[in-house]
């Protein structure tokens, strides 16, 4: 019984499946269809990834940059800026250095915190950074007290300061104020009772406790320990300039044009150059020198190197330096 109901079962199947048929495959378009679903799901899922793949790549990039232009802040203000060379570039009689157990002798460092004494013979010329000069004349102190800043307690500075030179800032520290220039030529001279500030060039600029005040070429300014302030006219040929042109630091001739001279000896001497001719300028820019000027004022080597060569002074005018070819006053 139990036999012929398996059998009629498994007839009951292959009967029904005959019916049914075999099962339908599915149209070329839907494969196409799915199959372009399906890769467009792929490509949906790879951009995703790669969307964040870079999300974290410009991520750390940027995380990158912003710890380098982070640090490159910090080195720029926690690092100590570079020192501005100052070394004895002429010393004349008796100068003593601070910070040195002997006397001091030409290209010895003025280092932060050390201080110069001249004697009551003494002068001395620092070069200061590229191009600028600092002069203590006779009887005079001066301590460097940062990398730009120097204190005068005695005795006079002469700062010479061309305006092609490096804008390195220069502060002088006085009793009344604080000194600053602009491409200038001036000194400083400390009294008991007062300081006195004369401008052979450019301009000053003097910052009091109560108040500042300016000064231009040509004015010599005296301020009194009680604030009171005296106005006078200086010319750029005055004696009270003399010492500094003693103090020049040392000119090297050799190779140089005579023009290079010629416009060094008048800034030293407080004049511009005026060639009688332009015939003079092109010569005195072509010849070439040679020899020492070493040990000799600008004044004196001035007469010294235009009487080996076919130069001579003229009059000019106060603040001019009047050159000309021997020749051209034969007429």
């Amino acid at each position: 019984m139990k036999g012929e109901q398996d059998d009629m079962s498994d007839d009951s199947i292959e009967a029904l499946l005959r019916q049914v048929g075999a099962r339908n495959e599915p149209s070329a378009a839907t494969k196409e269809e799915v199959r372009r679903a399906v890769h467009d799901e792929w490509r949906t899922t790879v951009a995703r990834r790669r969307r964040r793949r870079n999300a974290l790549a410009f991520s750390a990039a940027a995380s990158f940059a912003f710890v380098v232009l982070v640090a490159g802040w910090i080195l720029r203000f926690a690092a100590p800026e570079a020192d501005i060379a100052v070394t004895i570039a002429r010393i004349d009689g008796p100068v003593s250095l601070s910070d040195s157990s002997r006397a001091a002798r030409l290209g010895d460092p003025l280092t932060v915190g050390a201080s110069v004494k001249t004697g009551e013979t003494g002068r001395v010329a620092f070069a200061y950074g590229s191009g600028l000069s600092l002069r203590l004349d006779r009887s005079s102190a001066l301590e460097r007290v940062a990398r730009d800043r120097f204190r005068l307690s005695a005795g006079a500075v002469y700062v010479d300061a061309p305006t092609n030179a490096k804008p390195d800032e220069l502060v002088i520290e006085t009793r009344v104020g604080v000194v600053r220039h602009l491409g200038t030529q001036y000194q400083v001279r400390q009294w008991h009772d007062a300081v006195e500030i004369s401008i052979r060039e450019g301009r000053v600029e003097i910052a009091g406790s109560d108040a500042t005040t300016l000064a231009a070429a040509g004015e010599k300014i005296r301020i009194s320990h009680d604030g009171r302030i005296e106005r006078e006219t200086i010319s750029s040929q005055d004696p009270a300039w003399d010492w500094a042109e003693t103090t020049a630091p040392l000119f090297s001739i050799e190779d140089r044009t005579l023009d290079e001279f010629l416009q060094w000896a008048a800034r030293e001497t407080g004049r511009e150059v005026a060639y009688a001719s332009a015939e003079a300028q092109r010569e005195a820019e072509n010849v070439r020198l040679r020899g020492s000027i070493d040990g000799l004022d600008p004044v004196t080597a001035l007469s010294a190197v235009l009487s080996t060569t076919d130069f001579v002074q003229y009059e000019a005018g106060e603040n001019l330096l009047g050159v000309r070819l021997a020749k051209e006053g034969d007429d």
